[in-house]
Formats: C-alpha cells, structure tokens, sequence
C-alpha cells in the first residue's frame, strides 16, 4: 500500500508478512518516542514490543485494564489508529 511506499520506497501487498514487520517497525518507532518524550517531562518511561494487528473493531484484551488513549492519525496516504496503554512498573 501507500504507506510502504512512503517508508520503503515500493508498494507491499496489505496481506503480506513484510507489510505486518513494517507496521510492527513504525509501532517501535512511534514507541521509541513516547518514551522519549515521556522523560523529557520527568517520568521514567519504558516500552514493551509493540503489537500490530489489522481489521475492524478490534478489542485486545490486557490485564489489570490499563488506562488507555486512542489516537486518530490522518495524512495523504490515508488513517490510521494508535491505541497507547500506560500502567506502573512494579
């Protein structure tokens, strides 16, 4: 699709494993942000491996039910959804 395009430089198919390891790699690098930024404003921050997945009306189900944000992303290439959770360390 686009999106490989504009990381890649050449169209995945949506299916395709390569496409689901690409999404997984911008997930580590949106993760690799936050955190970043996180302790930039005085938390201490960590990230566990980031989970793709692909559909509609997905429900992923965590334990302890963390506070969670979900964050609508739009550009030219078209949307896409981050659902961030945030718990303690113990």
């Amino acid at each position: 699709g686009k999106i490989s395009e504009a990381f890649i430089g050449m169209e995945l198919a949506i299916d395709s494993e390569d496409m689901g390891d690409l999404i997984a790699e911008i997930a580590n690098i949106f993760a690799g942000e936050v955190a970043a930024n996180i302790e930039k404003v005085g938390f201490r921050g960590q990230s566990s491996l980031p989970t793709a997945t692909r559909g509609s009306d997905l429900t992923l189900f965590m334990p302890n039910k963390p506070p969670t944000v979900k964050m609508k992303f739009e550009g030219e290439i078209g949307q896409f959804w981050l659902i961030m959770a945030l718990s303690k360390s113990r």
